[in-house]
């Protein structure tokens, strides 16, 4: 693996020995370095909280804090950093103190220049071997269990963008890979990697093996985390969502920022990544997952790349002050309320018209204010129909939030009008062979979908169902439904063969409502039962 640039921190109270120690770091030419100076610990700790280094030299003796006090601090908040402790007092006790706490060599003062540049070398030798380590570790483990790790992924990106009733069977679903939602809170975590297509080539053989790397480094950061559940966004392809389950005790601010802080500092075992972390709001309903994850995009798309750390109750408390206070307030929502009260579609339809001219004339037209005004004027909806036997007053924020997400005003005039009957409909077609592509790889993605049907699909892709099968058979060469079985049979070898499940729980997984019909198509067209076929690949 390529060497990279050594970074160092002089931690050192007198300035005439940071000055000669790093001019003698600098004459080693085995190695670039970027060295940075603190004149005392406190110092050093802050520049911390900034920029971790990968090795720092500590003088022992510093007025304040002191060396062997910053050690341990050391040893429990930043365990991967090395330290050479620098010493001007020989005794064979103090110096093993330090190493017990941590420390990886020691220097006696002054420094002598063959010592140092062989401790130098040590600490580079060391890094590497951890650095390839890592890797190692994560080609090996994502290599292993890949099926039921894309599964798990596929599911999760499915649940993000799903509405109550294909929830349902999601969570179904992702209970059986182990993954339950049953606590207090929630929150989203989403690590952005904005330099992704350089840090995908760290891993040259596969560039998705990153992910999975991160992932365990955030499950790592997050010792006391009840669940973890991080999958890489179907989307955004630099985007890697983790949604935390938080019992009540540990739903503090503070608790969620130290967290966040850990998982940023340990991430930065892949040197030269460059990364954003922002934090959603908690949420207590699943059915708040779309309207939480959508703030927190927002809040990436308009946000300031040179902040690893952002929180969306910061920003759109911000929003919801100085942005929505001139066009949005009690009086409005009572307002609007009368206006759904009397079904005026067309007075509804000019109230969030002028409300949103007036919002970006204020502020321009920007992303995180669409979405403060939606769903401030969404809550009146939601409100009112609760009341109201109307057609549409099952739908969550989450379900409008997705549906409309193209332009957030003709959502509310569209949902608005079903108070008065006048939904607003319509779509383009697409060409055929286009449409068959997009449904090759939807029925990739999507085979566990017990409910996917040849009806379905013609429907979702606005094209006639009697012309649907009869293109499908010929491009793909098999009827739709065959075609079906064969996929999910395929998906269901891999499971099999990548972790003991139960076979009716392998059948239910990848969309075979019947065990007992699986089980029998299985057999005829592997040659074997699917409990002979797992067994072959147990240890």
């Amino acid at each position: 693996m390529e060497s990279k640039q050594l970074r160092i921190l002089i931690v050192e109270d007198e300035i005439a020995v940071r000055r000669s120690l790093k001019g003698k770091i600098r004459r080693y030419e085995q190695c670039n370095f970027e060295i940075e100076e603190a004149k005392n610990a406190e110092a050093a700790y802050e520049q911390l909280k900034k920029d971790i280094p990968d090795l720092i030299f500590l003088d022992m003796k510093m007025p304040g804090m002191g060396g062997m006090a910053f050690l341990e601090i050391l040893r429990v908040e930043y365990p991967k950093v090395k330290v050479i402790v620098l010493s001007g007092y020989s005794d064979f006790q103090y110096v093993q103190k330090a190493l017990q706490c941590g420390a990886m060599d020691y220097l006696l003062k002054p420094v002598i220049k063959e010592d140092l540049y062989k401790a130098i070398s040590e600490v580079k030798r060391r890094i590497d071997q951890e650095r390839m380590k890592v890797k190692s570790d994560v080609e090996d483990h994502q290599l292993l269990k890949r099926s039921t790790a894309l599964l798990k992924d596929n599911l999760m990106n499915d649940l993000l963008y799903s509405d109550q009733k294909q929830a349902t069977d999601l969570l179904k679903k992702l209970k059986m890979l182990g993954i339950e939602f049953n606590y207090d809170r929630y929150l989203i975590m989403n690590l952005y990697i904005l330099n992704v297509d350089d840090m995908k080539s760290y891993f040259s053989s596969e560039g998705s093996l990153l992910y999975f790397g991160l992932e365990n480094l955030i499950k790592e950061s997050l010792v006391h985390s009840t669940q973890i559940v991080s999958f890489p966004s179907k989307v955004n392809h630099n985007e890697l969502i983790s949604i935390i389950g938080i019992n009540e005790q540990n739903a503090s601010r503070e608790k969620n920022e130290q967290d966040s802080y850990t998982v940023i500092k340990n991430i930065r075992i892949y040197q030269n990544i460059k990364l954003q972390l922002i934090n959603s709001e908690l949420f207590s309903n699943l059915t708040e997952l779309y309207s939480s994850y959508e703030k927190v995009s927002s809040v990436f798309q308009e946000s300031k790349k040179d902040s690893e750390l952002l929180f969306v109750d910061d920003i759109f408390r911000s929003k919801d002050q100085s942005l929505l206070g001139d066009v949005w307030s009690v009086e409005e929502e009572k307002h609007l309320e009368h206006l759904l009260e009397l079904g005026d579609a067309k007075m509804s339809a000019e109230f969030v018209q002028n409300h949103f001219s007036k919002l970006y004339h204020g502020a321009g037209e920007t992303t995180v204010g669409s979405i403060a005004l939606s769903s401030a004027m969404f809550k009146v909806f939601e409100n009112y129909c609760q009341t109201q036997p109307l057609g549409e007053s099952s739908l969550t924020l989450s379900e409008f939030l997705l549906k409309y997400k193209d332009d957030l005003r003709v959502g509310l005039i569209s949902v608005f009008s079903q108070v008065s009957g006048n939904p607003e409909t319509g779509q383009s077609k697409k060409e055929s062979k286009q449409i068959l592509q997009e449904i090759q790889e939807y029925l990739q993605t999507n085979y566990y979908d017990n409910e996917i049907s040849l009806d379905g699909l013609a429907k979702r892709y606005f094209i006639n169902r009697s012309y649907l099968s009869e293109v499908f058979k010929t491009e793909f060469g098999v009827p739709f439904k065959k075609y079906l079985v064969q996929l999910r049979l395929e998906k269901a070898k891999d499971l099999l063969s990548e972790q003991r499940l139960k076979v009716s729980d392998v059948a239910y997984l990848v969309g075979f409502n019947d065990p007992d019909y699986f089980g029998s198509v299985f057999k005829k067209q592997v040659g074997m039962t699917a409990s002979v076929f797992s067994d072959k690949f147990t240890v």
